[in-house]
């Protein structure tokens, strides 16, 4: 059965490849290469560690405002 998603592989307009590729392209870490077609998936992928280390920051800071709070 197809659906929207899966209809060109099923019609041979793209190949399986080419269809995995789109859909990679819309959900989460790629969202941001949705409206650019032309834009290059990359192979390897590295996180970014200046918004984890600053993500980090603000958690420990809200640890501590947690903690200095009374029970009241």
């Amino acid at each position: 059965m197809t659906t929207v998603y899966n209809q060109k592989v099923a019609n041979g307009e793209v190949s399986f490849r080419e269809f995995v590729m789109g859909c990679a392209r819309n959900i989460d870490y790629l969202a941001g290469l949705r409206d650019s077609p032309e834009a290059k998936i990359p192979r390897i992928f590295r996180p970014r560690k200046d918004y984890y280390l600053g993500r980090l920051e603000q958690v420990k800071q809200r640890v501590q405002a947690i903690r200095a709070m009374s029970s009241e």
